[in-house]
């Protein structure tokens, strides 16, 4: 055997990027709804499955031992788009040309923990004034699985809150350039890790582009849909608002000024939701109280320095969240996570940077 081991371990290597590309094949025809391209898919992964038998079966003749599974490239991308590789989904997404991502990352509301820590990994980087030390992958890390979620409103307000945080550390009186100099090599990280991503699995970089930039790639019909769903929901919550300004009350949409039992508008925005129960007063107070709340912490101490501006930040992302899902209104672990920023903020403002 010894004499083979070179012709063994390329055979086996072919195998596995073989069995990679069954795997592919079988994975698109389940997923697509084109009859015609699922039997093309079909052929395609019996043609490559008589491929690995014979390579097998020479490196069998050869006195080696085939490989049986695929490269560990592929197990990662297999691991991405398999919906059974994970527990407690999220739902799904499809993508313009056919492929569905499942989403799957921990806990149900850790895709608003990831954006959280990530925003508060930045604002130590630019505002804490120390060394960065394991703060730098960190803020990486939870970056990129923000992005994994694929939930836009997260993704958005998690962006917005990065704005303000930049913009917050240009306004302050004696500007570090040093600190904001720190988003570089995280910058140079996140690219490192987009061209990675992008290699191990392709057409699910390409799913998150499609996810992510709306309007400068091509949108699947579901994510069209669903788009524009959301934003009947807000139509629906300002017709309410308008027609009742106090709100309808804690009660069924049945009852609406637009006469709409579209329950399932409330679930896809907390600002449709308050403006329908509370109406224009409502959302008004709502707003109040957290204009307030941010008034307040600008005149409190400092407390640890990256602690104010995400405060700031964290608001944001939850704000803009609210625009795809109940979240603030009809989450409860958001209004749990919300309890925590407020009482770290609070809580620690006297305690030394």
């Amino acid at each position: 055997m010894s004499e083979h081991s070179s012709e063994i371990s390329t055979l086996n290597t072919l195998i596995a990027t073989t069995i990679d590309s069954i795997n592919g094949y079988e994975d698109s025809a389940q997923n697509i709804d084109n009859e015609r391209f699922r039997e093309i898919f079909r052929q395609r992964a019996n043609e490559r499955q008589e491929v690995v038998e014979n390579l097998r079966a020479e490196v069998r003749r050869l006195g080696g031992n085939p490989e049986d599974d695929g490269s560990f490239m592929g197990k990662a991308h297999q691991r991405f788009e398999d919906p059974n590789a994970a527990t407690g989904h999220l739902g799904s997404v499809v993508t313009a040309h056919g492929i569905t991502l499942h989403r799957d990352y921990g806990f149900y509301s850790a895709y608003d923990l990831y954006g959280l820590a990530a925003l508060a990994a930045i604002s130590y980087l630019l505002f804490a004034g120390r060394p960065a030390g394991p703060i730098l992958p960190a803020a990486g890390i939870f970056l990129g699985a923000s992005a994994l979620t694929l939930v836009r409103g997260v993704v958005f307000g998690m962006l917005v809150g990065v704005v303000l945080l930049t913009l917050l550390a240009f306004r302050t009186r004696r500007p570090d350039r040093r600190q904001t100099q720190r988003l570089l090599p995280l910058a140079g990280l996140l690219a490192v890790v987009v061209v990675l991503f992008s290699s191990i699995s392709p057409s699910s970089a390409r799913g998150m582009a499609e996810r992510f930039l709306p309007g400068l790639t091509p949108q699947s019909q579901a994510s069209v849909q669903t788009a524009q769903y959301r934003q009947q929901a807000l139509s629906f919550g300002f017709h309410e608002a308008n027609a009742r300004p106090f709100g309808n009350g804690l009660a069924s949409n049945v009852a609406s000024a637009q006469g709409l039992a579209e329950a399932g508008f409330l679930a896809h925005s907390a600002w449709a939701t308050m403006l329908d129960y509370t109406g224009w007063a409502g959302v008004l107070a709502f707003l109040s109280s957290v204009f307030l709340l941010i008034r307040r912490s600008t005149r409190l101490p400092d407390g640890p320095g990256w602690l104010k501006p995400f405060f700031v930040a964290a608001f944001a992302l939850l704000l803009v969240e609210g625009f795809g899902s109940d979240s603030i209104v009809g989450q409860p672990w958001v209004l749990g996570e919300a309890a925590l920023v407020i009482g770290l903020r609070f809580g620690l403002a006297d305690l030394d940077g």
